[in-house]
């Protein structure tokens, strides 16, 4: 039988010393490797033990920290950078012997060394892992880090600070209260940690994060939506689940989902309750929408099926507020970077591209996730600029044909017939490259805003598309924004259309007639 591995929590954390910048590290004598140890108390997580095993081995306290990705050597590694506070040195000469910076190149200048101490120049295979993989990590998001480093969080109340005060304020006070000794205090009910409003077109949007109990909303913070995730018609209800929280609280989700108000399965992976009549103590939502996906996709993959959700949703039932857990996707074992910053990126353009919903409020249940969503938020707040959007006043083409690569051989007819039947219209045809592991495809909407109609082809090869399926969600909004008719829908196979799809008036083509494709060029031109 095999060892089990060790559940260890490592700090990642980078210093300048002598004129030169490297990441810290400690050693036992023999070998250099990055500050960190076992969850070994009760109930500790690894990123609680990565920021208190920092300040144990260096005396050094963390006052921002994120969870970067987990890494598996001999033992299980959660990779947590941070920001500290303080001087490295030794505190216990019998657990570290002494204190280093490491090189790029993986040598090491010593920074502290105990009295008596001899010690190696090796670095443990392990840590050289962690340390290359990081700095690919590293590169690969130079503008995080860049923000990461400049990240201050405003003090609570000081009214006359200077917007260029840099003092020194921790992002995760509750969180380092828990960990350090001696400063334990019970976590907030539920509060505000921070939020960004943006202006558009339909008015102020808001994204905001808070720490609390999705299922124990108060009152003033009252949403019209709560999302959550399940396994495909899976809503048993357990002790450390949010549907079990529900349950307890008088909200079954097995109910619900038996008589729901939309069903957007399959084409989506959701769908929304009936106004919740709960049984117990008041909620402070009025529905639910359940997303179920039917396999694990990247995060990145989750939050954009959530979106479509939720643009989809909107179309037909008014939505003005909703809330959601970080994991609201389902997707588990992965940072709350990793989460926030695509939920981050297409919340704040699908709010530009006219979403109707006005505020998102993003919950996290401890401490330690609060402190990880208050940090990357923090960062994604200052990287933020407003989206560069094509002006509606001139369009580039005069139809964009939004469609599915198998059925282009109807799409080329009912192009050609376009061009015989008005030899200048301009039309944006070529489909799109879905740009994996995003959010939110920029590319999508510029297009679609540089058109003054949209063409939709269903199909079932249409509804299985994930590209398709965004580009007709902006289209919907656009058609519903502007007022006028944008959209113009072809129905051109047989496939159960979703509901939100059949509340827009569709030209009948059916099955890929090719004399109705060319009557429906006509009706496209006169009409639309």
């Amino acid at each position: 039988m095999a060892p089990t591995k060790r559940r260890r929590g490592t700090a990642l954390v980078e210093i300048v010393h002598g004129g030169e910048r490297g990441v810290l590290v400690v050693s036992d004598g023999d070998h250099w490797m990055l500050p960190g140890g076992g969850a070994d108390r009760p109930h500790e997580t690894r990123f609680e033990a990565a920021i208190r095993e920092l300040y144990e081995e260096t005396s050094l306290r963390a006052t921002a920290a994120v969870t970067l990705f987990d890494h598996e050597t001999s033992n299980q590694h959660r990779v947590c950078y941070m920001r500290a506070t303080g001087t490295p040195k030794i505190t216990d000469p019998s657990e570290v012997r002494a204190l280093g910076l490491c090189r790029s190149d993986m040598s090491i200048i010593p920074i502290d060394i105990a009295s008596g101490a001899t010690v190696g120049p090796t670095v443990t295979p392990g840590t050289r892992a962690i340390l290359e993989r990081f700095a690919t990590y590293r590169a690969e998001r130079p503008t995080f880090f860049a923000a990461f480093e400049r990240y201050e969080h405003p003090e609570r109340g000081d009214g006359n600070r200077e917007p260029n005060d840099r003092r020194a304020t921790s992002m995760i006070p509750s969180q380092a209260s828990q960990i350090l000794p001696g400063t334990a205090s019970p976590p907030p009910a539920f509060q505000l940690l921070d939020s960004l409003t943006i202006t558009t077109s339909g008015g102020p949007r808001t994204i905001a994060i808070y720490q609390g109990d999705l299922t124990a909303i108060p009152p003033k913070e009252a949403v019209d939506v709560l999302v959550v995730s399940a396994l495909p018609d899976s809503y048993r209800p357990s002790r450390q689940s949010l549907i079990g929280a529900l349950d307890r609280r008088g909200v079954s989700l097995e109910a619900l989902a038996t008589d729901k108000a939309e069903d957007f399965r399959p084409t989506l992976a959701c769908w929304l309750s009936k106004p919740i009549e709960a049984a117990g103590p008041a909620v402070q939502f009025q529905r639910i929408l359940c997303f179920e996906p039917k396999q694990r996709g990247e995060p990145a993959e989750v939050i954009g099926d959530i979106f479509q959700c939720l643009v989809s949703m909107s179309s037909k039932t008014p939505i003005n507020s909703i809330a959601m857990p970080i994991l609201g996707g389902g997707v588990h074992g992965v940072s709350t970077v990793e989460m926030i910053a695509p939920l981050f990126e297409a919340a704040t353009h699908w709010f530009h591209a006219g979403l109707p919903i006005e505020t998102i409020k993003v919950v996290a249940y401890s401490d330690i996730s609060a402190a990880e969503l208050r940090g990357a938020f923090g960062v994604l707040k200052r990287l933020y600029t407003p989206p560069v959007t094509a002006p509606t006043t001139s369009y580039k083409y005069d139809l964009f044909i939004s469609y599915c690569h198998a059925n282009k051989d109807e799409v080329d007819v009912l192009v050609a017939e376009l061009k015989r039947q008005q030899t200048d219209i301009r039309i944006f045809q070529d489909t799109l490259v879905l740009k994996p592991g995003t959010a939110w495809q920029q590319e999508i909407l510029e297009s679609l805003d540089s058109c003054a109609k949209i063409v939709t082809l269903y199909t079932p090869q249409y509804l299985a598309s994930a590209i398709c399926l965004e580009e007709y969600g902006i289209a919907l909004i656009r058609n519903r924004r502007e007022g006028r008719k944008v959209l113009a829908p072809i129905y051109l196979r047989t496939c159960t259309l979703p509901t939100y799809m059949e509340l827009v008036q569709y030209i009948d083509c059916r099955e890929g007639d090719h004399a109705l494709i060319i009557k429906a060029a006509g009706e496209i031109l006169s009409k639309f």
